[in-house]
């Protein structure tokens, strides 16, 4: 994304109150690109990688923080979070742990968080720690996170949870066209699609309403490739009904789990 477009988006967020900023060291140059927009005055998140990969390269996580840091030219941020839930079974995972409470209590950053794909990795992840923050993929079609009663448990614990995923990556948009995906996925795309023409409601609508409306989640991380669709996300968000009312579609693990996907 060309420079003046992000300071664009900046500039729009600073205007409509969308003060939380979501990077993390594996998003590409990411970082460096937000350090040189600006971005004081925002809540700013990073995720540090995959452990194991990190103590092969002998590189330490008070490094790592650091260098976001400078990165972002931030002398703090919000949350940093283990990327990956895998990282609670690595044998480096207690020191790991141990230099992120000591960089939080010297302020270099506010909570420990964690992303996880599957609300079943939590049981685990507890064990091991417990988090100020979780974000988890939510959407239309993948409410685990809330039906399987995680997300009850994580408010009773005082544990914030983020939702991510709520566009399922544009399948839940038709951003490519139903017959771009694959065959055993269109009576499922076709049945949310009659939905929403039943309930007179875009694609967009329906699939970011039903986030904004569950109770237990406190906010909602999205991407966006361009001012023109944060603009749109906004003023979407801003006006379209909240219900978490909506059917059981009842899909496989093979459309709503991105990891398993076969795209071409």
């Amino acid at each position: 994304m060309a420079s003046d477009e992000v300071a664009r988006i900046l500039g729009f967020c600073r205007g409509n109150k969308l003060t939380h900023l979501d990077t993390a060291v594996a998003y590409g140059d990411s970082e460096l690109v937000l350090g040189a927009a600006g971005v004081n005055g925002f809540r700013v998140d990073t995720k540090i990688p995959p452990l194991d990969g990190l103590a092969e390269k002998g590189l330490s996580i008070s490094n790592l923080v650091v260098r976001s840091l400078e990165r972002i030219r931030l002398d703090a941020l919000d949350t940093v979070y283990f990327h990956h839930a895998a990282d609670v079974r690595s044998p480096f995972f207690s020191a790991a742990y141990e230099q992120l409470v000591e960089l939080k209590q010297k302020g270099l950053f506010r909570r420990i968080g964690v992303s996880i794909y599957d609300p079943q990795e939590l049981e685990s992840i507890l064990l091991r720690f417990q988090p100020d923050v979780v974000q988890a993929p939510f959407n239309i079609f993948d409410n685990r996170v809330v039906a399987s009663g995680w997300a009850k448990r994580l408010r009773e614990i005082g544990c914030v949870l983020y939702a991510r995923s709520v566009f399922l990556q544009g399948v839940l948009l038709d951003e490519r066209g139903s017959s771009a995906y694959p065959a055993e996925w269109l009576p499922y795309l076709r049945a949310y699609q009659g939905w929403c023409d039943r309930e007179n409601i875009s694609m967009l609508e329906a699939s970011l309403g039903y986030a904004l409306a569950q109770p237990l989640i406190s906010g909602v991380v999205l991407g966006v490739h361009s001012l023109q669709q944060l603009q749109e996300i906004a003023a979407v968000a801003a006006s379209c009904p909240r219900s978490n009312e909506v059917p059981d579609f009842q899909v496989p693990r093979t459309l709503y789990d991105p990891r398993v996907w076969n795209l071409k």
